[in-house]
């Protein structure tokens, strides 16, 4: 221990007489330390800390196929046939994300807004800290005029109100009630700041526009296979059902977090490699200048008083 603590007090000593060659190396260690803490940093955030809901690998985002598209947005439809049929998921939940124009009664702002089916709070197990989420009686014609809060909305514009629910908000111009506000960090989809029941008029069905996201969550024991065995099924009942429509269409599923990372995970490691080699490199650097000090301190004649510090 106490070699150790004289080799730092004769390491500072030194550096504090060369205060240019101090400040090089500790540029080149900062440099390297600090790009490799900041990707690092993201690397944790994005691809190492699962995802902040409850047994997110549970969570299963469900896409339409399609001749010519591998992956694309489902028919509402299809996705009440999907729910009603599968025997793979516990809850399965359809949503639009979009802006609205919010009027709280202290301005108008263009707020980020998710159109859900209630289903979608069950899918992520979030439930409200305040009043309740949607009914399925509110997606029905003339019933979908209500919202649910997120946390941040209702702390930055109502002022955390315990009273908020029955209150009137104006959205692009239309009356909505407040029924209820979520927990704080939930956010889905898009950084919603509010959500709205997503409109379904049973006399109005079209399996012809794609606009939905589906996602799921499966029912314990079910394995993502068995779970795309179970929808590729129906959605081969449906293509024979609806020839018009539905004619070469099928189901894939992947899990969110697949879904969320995407391609940006190869990326990001290659990165964290791409900025290990570099604080390698500086590493390798400063241990060249300095064997390049110590070498030219021997050279002016002072090796016998270097060794006589060390021993010191």
């Amino acid at each position: 221990m106490r070699t150790i603590l004289k080799d730092i007090r004769y390491g500072i000593r030194s550096l504090a007489r060369h205060p240019a060659f101090a400040a090089i190396a500790l540029i080149t260690l900062a440099l390297g330390i600090g790009a490799n803490t900041a990707i690092f940093s993201v690397v944790n955030a994005v691809l190492l800390r699962p995802l902040p809901f409850d047994d997110p690998e549970r969570i299963v985002w469900v896409w339409d196929t399609q001749p010519q598209l591998p992956t694309a947005p489902a028919a509402l439809p299809d996705f009440l046939d999907w729910k009603e049929q599968n025997r793979s998921f516990e809850h399965l939940a359809a949503y639009q994300s979009g802006n609205m124009f919010l009027d709280a009664g202290d301005g108008t702002t263009d707020s980020p807004v998710g159109l859900v089916t209630p289903e979608l709070f069950s899918v992520f197990h979030v439930s409200p800290i305040l009043g309740r989420t949607f009914t399925n009686e509110e997606t029905l014609p003339g019933r979908f005029r209500v919202a649910v809060l997120s946390h941040s909305m209702w702390q930055n514009r109502f002022g955390s109100d315990p009273n908020v629910s029955g209150r009137t908000i104006q959205l692009n111009g239309a009356p909505y009630t407040i029924i209820g506000v979520m927990p704080a960090g939930f956010s889905y989809p898009d950084r919603a700041e509010l959500w709205r029941p997503l409109p379904i008029d049973p006399a109005k069905l079209d399996r012809g526009p794609h606009y939905l996201r589906v996602v799921g969550r499966l029912k314990p024991g079910v394995t993502l296979a068995q779970a795309q065995a179970d929808m590729s099924t129906i959605a081969a009942r449906l293509s024979q059902q609806y020839r018009e429509k539905n004619a070469g269409h099928g189901v894939k599923l992947e899990r969110l977090t697949n879904v969320v990372v995407g391609d940006v995970s190869l990326a990001l490691y290659l990165l964290l490699g791409a900025v290990g080699f570099v604080l390698l490199i500086a590493c390798a650097n400063l241990a060249n200048l300095m064997l390049a000090r110590v070498r030219s301190h021997c050279a002016g004649g002072q090796p016998s008083a270097h060794r006589a510090a060390v021993a010191n």
